[in-house]
């Protein structure tokens, strides 16, 4: 029944609130009221719960998760953050906040590849392809890529059977169109690797156009620039990869509708200047 995916909440109140929002726009008499017959629970309790006077027990969560048709894995997902928005001891907090963190990650499910097996792969036409390939409403074959990238029926196909050959794309049950093999794919490199290099340099020559030519409402352009500790350089990784990770979840969520477009977002952190004191 979820209007989004569970893992994109950290509230489970916030999570319960939409869920009536999404009811009450397919039944304009849907009330309070009636989403607590349908879970289970005195109209009264729903509503202390709601607005913060009371938490849900483990035992009334089970209840819901249940009514709500939520997955096994989503039901320990909701009951973490039932648990995290329940408990005052700050050591608890930590721990369910890394559970939380970690169930999100499985849920992504990211396929990591070596940047240098990956060479011939990296660009940003297969960019593309990948982002397009698990949307249910495009049927991707080197027809419909050669409209949409207004490349060459023989360049098309050359791309998905370089992708299909890295085992990232496999051939869908009917033959008619490719599917993705995993559901998020991340190329990383250990050290200084020219194929990713000149991938982000043609990705930053289109952010230049994407700033010159594409309307406002198009696109978002931002930057911040700070003083900074090169010590904390892996905690501005990890800020990062959180930052990309829940822009991920927001294009999952979008899945199921008829998506417009494919964006791109790059996030550059370098050295401008060094402090002498």
């Amino acid at each position: 029944m979820a209007s989004k995916s569970i893992y994109q909440y950290d509230d489970y109140r916030v999570f319960l609130k939409s869920e009536i929002s999404l009811i009450k726009s397919k039944r304009k008499n849907f009330s309070i009221r009636a989403m607590a017959r349908m879970l289970n629970i005195a109209a009264t309790t729903l509503n202390e719960v709601l607005s913060g006077k009371k938490n849900l027990s483990i035992e009334s969560a089970c209840n819901i998760a249940n009514k709500l048709n939520l997955t096994n894995n989503e039901t320990d997902f909701f009951i973490l953050l039932v648990q995290l928005n329940s408990t005052k001891t700050e050591s608890l907090q930590k721990y369910l906040k890394l559970k939380i963190k970690n169930e999100r990650k499985k849920w992504v499910a990211v396929k990591k590849l070596d940047a240098v097996s990956t060479k011939g792969v990296i660009n940003w036409k297969n960019a593309v392809i990948m982002a397009l390939s698990g949307n249910p409403h495009y049927q991707l074959n080197a027809e419909q890529i050669s409209k949409t990238l207004n490349t060459s029926l023989e360049e098309s196909t050359s791309l998905l059977t370089g992708l299909v050959a890295l085992n990232l794309l496999t051939k869908s049950a009917d033959g008619h169109h490719h599917i993705p093999t995993h559901k998020n794919i991340k190329i990383e490199s250990k050290s200084a690797n020219l194929a990713l290099q000149n991938y982000h340099k043609d990705m930053l020559k289109k952010t230049i156009v994407a700033i010159e030519k594409h309307p406002p409402k198009d696109r978002i352009i931002s930057s911040e620039t700070f003083s900074f500790s090169s010590v904390n350089l892996k905690l501005a990784e990890d800020v990062i990869n959180e930052c990309f990770g829940k822009l991920v979840l927001l294009s999952n969520e979008t899945e199921d509708k008829n998506v417009d477009s494919v964006y791109y977002t790059g996030i550059q952190l370098f050295k401008l200047s060094e402090v002498i004191l």
